[in-house]
């Protein structure tokens, strides 16, 4: 799935085309395999903390964010066979291209906006339905209690 990613902060894209990776397998395979980031490409990585750039080919920009999609930490140009930063109040990591933070001037406490792409219509990453971002850490064990409740009845 693709999301759009918006510094609502300056106004700015980040962009347009990037890659959801909210499952244990797509998180683990990440941009391994890939040859490079076009302008606007990238990856969301949710939930996660920190990152690794083993078996890449070129460098990235990251952006920590918090549950509320607000930047906690950067890193520009991690070059390949690096491993990030441990930010440990990260909800989530999003991988963009080298250079495109600077570009957009995307700063530390700067407000981001996810949107998912549902053909014409924008959803956005906020809602109620996506369990991976809450609003507090109670909303978030609930989700969890909930989450395990229906596995443990569904299997």
């Amino acid at each position: 799935m693709k999301v759009k990613v918006i510094n609502i902060t300056r106004g700015t894209v980040l962009g347009s085309e990037i890659e959801l990776a909210d499952t244990p397998r797509s998180r683990a395979r990440g941009l391994l395999g890939t040859y490079s980031l076009a302008p606007g490409e990238g990856m969301w990585l949710t939930p996660c903390r920190h990152v690794h750039t083993m078996g890449m080919r070129y460098p990235i920009d990251l952006a920590f964010l918090d549950c509320r999609f607000r930047v906690l930490r950067t890193a520009e140009n991690l070059p390949p066979s690096r491993i990030s930063p441990l930010v440990w109040r990260a909800r989530s990591v999003l991988e963009l291209p080298a250079g495109r933070l600077k570009e957009t001037n995307t700063q530390l406490g700067d407000v981001l906006e996810i949107y998912f792409s549902h053909g014409e219509e924008s959803q956005p990453a906020s809602w109620p339905g996506f369990p991976h971002m809450c609003h507090d850490e109670r909303e978030m064990r609930r989700g969890r209690k909930w989450l395990y409740f229906v596995e443990s009845r569904c299997l």
